[in-house]
């Protein structure tokens, strides 16, 4: 999950599908920090820094991406409750 904010949507997709390895990636340290933080972390959660949104991208090449600022924009485009 690119984009992924203080890891809140991260943490939940961990938690409700732990057959998933999930990798987070955020371009804010603290925010990172903050996700990193949480007790307990599952196993399946990854928390990584990128300095940019392209950093993350090149860094989750190869796998399923989840851009979480492109969801968020889609909905509000819709018109629909977002969720952040």
């Amino acid at each position: 999950m690119v984009n992924a904010g203080n890891g809140q949507f991260p943490l939940l997709f961990a938690l409700v599908h732990p057959e998933t390895e999930v990798r987070s990636y955020a371009s804010d340290a603290d925010a990172v920090a903050l996700a990193a933080a949480c007790e307990p972390l599952p196993p399946n959660l990854h928390v990584h820094y990128a300095e940019s949104e392209a950093a993350a991208m090149k860094a989750a090449e190869g796998t399923r991406v989840i851009n979480l600022a492109a969801v968020l924009a889609a909905y509000a485009q819709k018109g629909l409750p977002a969720f952040s």
